[in-house]
């Protein structure tokens, strides 16, 4: 069943409530739980960007195999996981790419919403507890998380390119994607090198 499944996230590589509202010059922001303000105020955000805010918040962890159920574990927790999860790195793909039409700022927020979404992902594959699956198995789970952990690189990198060129308004924005980049770079530094793909254009 891990073979059957396996190619849905490979697919795609190539968490909280939403926060209350705040506001920037008199007028509410666009609120993302674990993110300092965004640069963009409700009322003139894309529905693409808005759909990438609430992706954030479609981000279940994947469930470990108990002793018991280890055999079946892939059909009925891990297939049907993949499969949702596919569909919300397919949206959120698709987001970031008519994001490209937008004005810059929502570009940067969107880059770091993108990269968040592919780490987050890459971080529940690499801890989740599979201890009770063998070892191929195991392999088959873990393998997607060095493609994912370099795509959120890339867009990690393209959020603090684009937020310097914003110049001041985009600082704290900026700051938090430095600080994510940082922080998945200290994870797996062999996973995040840069890859032979071309990165996301934006």
């Amino acid at each position: 069943m891990l073979s059957r499944v396996a190619p849905i996230l490979l697919l795609m590589s190539a968490c909280g409530a939403a926060a209350p509202a705040t506001t920037r010059g008199g007028a509410a922001v666009l609120p993302i739980s674990g993110w300092p303000p965004a640069p963009v105020r409700v009322s003139d955000a894309s529905e693409a960007l808005r759909r990438l805010v609430r992706a954030t918040e479609e981000l279940p962890p994947l469930g470990p195999p108990a002793p018991e159920a280890a055999r079946t574990w892939a059909e009925r927790v891990y297939a049907p996981w993949m499969s949702a999860r596919a569909n919300v790195l397919e949206t959120a793909a698709v987001a970031r790419r008519v994001l490209r039409e937008q004005p810059r700022r929502e570009r940067v927020v969107g880059a770091g919403l993108h990269g968040a979404i592919l780490e987050r992902t890459a971080a529940q594959l690499a801890e989740v507890d599979l201890r009770h699956l063998d070892d191929a198995a195991i392999d088959e789970v873990r393998a997607f998380v060095p493609a994912l952990r370099r795509a959120a690189t890339q867009a990690f990198e393209v959020c603090h390119e684009m937020g310097l060129r914003e110049g001041a308004s985009m600082d704290a924005w900026r700051a938090e994607c430095d600080r994510r980049l940082d922080a998945l770079a200290r994870r797996r530094p062999a996973e995040t090198e840069p890859s032979e793909e071309p990165p996301l254009r934006d």
